[in-house]
Formats: C-alpha cells, sequence, structure tokens
C-alpha cells in the first residue's frame, strides 16, 4: 500500500482524503485502508481514531460523539444490536485493536 511505502511524506495529503473516506459507507476495503494508514502514518492515527468515534457514537446512539462528563440530552433513543451498521464498529476494532462485539 501506498501509506506503507511513503509514510509520513503523505500525512499533508491524506487529511484531505480522510474527508472522502468518511463519506461513504464503510466495507472491509475501506476498514483495512484505513488501519494500514493509522499504521504506517502515525500523525494520522488520532483523526482516525476520533472520526471512527464519532461514526460510531452516531451508529449507536443516533448523537454526535461528547465527552466523559458532557450533560446527557435528554432524549435518549438505543437501536438493538441487531439494527446497527457493522462497518463502523470493524474498522474501530480494526484500527484500534479493541474489540466491541
Amino acid at each position: 500500500m501506498l501509506a506503507a511505502a511513503v509514510g509520513p511524506n503523505l500525512t499533508k495529503l491524506l487529511h484531505d482524503q480522510l474527508d472522502l473516506i468518511f463519506t461513504n459507507e464503510f466495507n472491509e476495503h475501506v476498514c483495512n485502508a484505513l488501519a494500514a494508514i493509522a499504521k504506517s502514518i502515525q500523525p494520522l492515527l488520532r483523526s482516525i481514531q476520533d472520526r471512527l468515534l464519532e461514526k460510531l457514537s452516531m451508529v449507536l446512539s443516533g448523537q454526535p460523539y461528547k465527552p466523559l462528563g458532557a450533560p446527557l440530552p435528554a432524549i435518549r433513543t438505543e437501536l438493538p444490536m441487531a439494527q446497527m451498521t457493522t462497518g463502523p464498529v470493524r474498522c474501530f476494532e480494526l484500527v484500534t485493536g479493541f474489540s466491541l462485539t
């Protein structure tokens, strides 16, 4: 992969590309690409993790991510596990190494 070959020299160029990656549907290829980018280009790891966390929050709670200590919304709706999109969950697990299931 290009990220492994060129490494940190791609950091500036890939920031813009991450916007495009995260606007599309997640599949196995996207997850593998994000994992390779995060592994090969360490400065982008935090950005990828933050974006995945935001995406996961939207899938799991239907609301943007709020850090610990932030006030909770008055009404909270939860989706049953069967209705969740697995793409962002799989990507988060692949990039961070933590299992959510």
